[in-house]
């Protein structure tokens, strides 16, 4: 999993940007479902487990990938999502869960959410 600042020209810092990227490693064919969002501090203490939506890019999911192929999905941050996140402790942690159609679960590495959100407004 990636974090991006997305800048503009004309606007500076704009936004913030996570991309997953999901590589098929296995020798056969395999479909994978769109990834699933988990943080180590759940909103509320209860809210840990979530989806984005709105990619940008087109991917129908589940999606066939060969071996070996990759595709890298990147999901932009609304601004209240951010705001949200600023309210959890320092230490809160974000990471991707992707399955694949035979019940498959892979886990990305994590990133810090205060890394996402410092340089936003």
């Amino acid at each position: 999993m990636s974090q991006k600042i997305l800048v503009s020209e004309y606007q500076g810092v704009y936004g913030a940007a996570i991309g997953v990227t999901i590589t098929n490693l296995t020798k056969e064919y395999r479909y994978y479902s769109e990834p699933f969002f988990k943080i180590s501090h759940g909103l509320e203490d209860k809210y840990d487990t979530f989806y984005l939506i709105g990619g940008m890019e087109q991917v129908d999911f589940p999606i066939k990938m060969e071996w070996g192929q990759p595709l890298t999905v990147n999901y932009q941050l609304k601004p209240a999502g951010i705001e949200q996140w600023k309210t959890l402790p320092d230490d809160t942690t974000l990471k991707a869960i992707i399955t694949s159609t035979i019940g498959e679960k892979f886990e990305s590495n994590e990133v810090m959410i205060n890394d996402l959100t410092k340089h936003l407004k």
